[in-house]
């Protein structure tokens, strides 16, 4: 036996009975007579079990929480909620932070680096990296202070060596030197010299750049010339070396400058003639005077004074004492310019007449 649903009753009729809706509105869903429930279920698509009681309700969807009005200066206002505060009320798990970056620890300070052009590594810094610059510049300094420092020294002492003496002693040749004051030397020996080194000694402040720009041209025509001062000399022999090179004439114009700035000229002169060599371990004009000629260099004559004078480019290998026709033609050269000389040089009026 098949039980058929009962016919659902045409909306006008619902509407037609507004007095049984509206006589009980606000009674439990519990109480409501059993065809009022059976309007709010679906039609039964199978066979419907005889039961006693009510058939189960559905379970309700969650609703979201109504806004609650919000109070403000006696106002009430309800405004919408975002979801973030609603989360944040209800108790909800927050939105996961984006992981922060962790802080690294403070390393120990290190030594700076840098990369240097042309380097193949990064080197460490200047004061680290390059210790033996540090040197060379301390090193420098102080060779600047000494030889500022002997320079004042010896315009009123007379220097006790020279760095031509200490090579000239280290490969174990026989000093042979004697300290003469100006005075003591036959004037025509300062003059030949003058003559043949430096015909301008008395014009010039240690280098006589018109005679660099005629050795200059005539080196270039295929000649030789030197164009080195009495005081460029001079600090060849108390400072550098004999050897010929473009370092040693780099040092030697600041050294000339230096020495004439410092010393009178008398001095300058008196000084070269007692410290340049004449021979292998001979030094100054008296001991040259007296190994070669067998006298003082008070004592000097006119023409000993000359070939005196032409042996000082090459001391080595020119002797005094037995001149090459080389040394003879050089010595009368010299002779040829000297009452030139002898006119020009007013720096030299107190040195002894011979």
């Amino acid at each position: 036996m098949t039980i058929e649903p009962e016919p659902r009753p045409a909306q006008p009729e619902l509407r037609a009975e507004p007095e049984q809706e509206s006589a009980a509105p606000d009674l439990p869903r519990e109480a409501r007579t059993e065809p009022q429930q059976r309007q709010a279920l679906p039609e039964p698509t199978q066979d419907i079990p005889s039961e006693p009681s009510a058939e189960p309700i559905a379970p309700e969807e969650p609703r979201a929480p109504e806004l609650e009005p919000r109070t403000e200066q006696g106002l009430t206002e309800t405004e919408p909620e975002s979801a973030e505060a609603y989360l944040d009320r209800e108790g909800a798990p927050a939105a996961p932070q984006p992981p922060q970056a962790s802080v690294p620890e403070a390393e120990p300070e290190t030594p700076r680096t840098e990369f240097r052009p042309g380097a193949t590594t990064l080197e460490e810094e200047p004061v680290r990296r390059r210790p033996w610059l540090r040197m060379v510049k301390l090193i420098g300094l102080l060779g600047l202070l000494t030889l500022l420092g002997s320079a004042v020294l010896f315009r009123f002492i007379n220097p006790p060596f020279t760095t031509v003496m200490a090579t000239e002693k280290l490969s174990g040749a026989t000093l042979r030197r004697e300290w003469v004051p100006l005075e003591r030397i036959s004037r025509s020996l300062p003059l030949a010299v003058v003559a043949s080194e430096d015909g301008r000694f008395c014009q010039h402040w240690g280098v006589d750049w018109g005679a660099v720009r005629d050795a200059v041209k005539e080196n270039r025509s295929g000649g030789f010339r030197g164009a080195s001062t009495i005081p460029m000399q001079t600090a060849k022999n108390l400072y550098l070396w004999t050897e010929r090179s473009y370092l040693r004439k780099l040092i030697e114009v600041p050294i000339a400058y230096l020495l004439s700035a410092l010393w009178p000229k008398e001095r300058v002169i008196e000084v070269y003639l007692n410290i340049a060599q004449w021979g292998p371990g001979i030094f100054g004009a008296e001991a040259a005077s007296r190994y070669y000629f067998g006298k003082s260099a008070s004592a000097l004559t006119r023409r000993e004074a000359l070939l005196l004078a032409a042996a000082l480019p090459a001391p080595r290998i020119r002797n005094p004492a037995r001149p090459s026709a080389r040394m003879l033609q050089i010595a009368r050269s010299v002779e040829r310019r000297m009452p030139v000389i002898v006119s020009r040089a007013t720096c030299l009026r107190s040195a002894r007449s011979g």
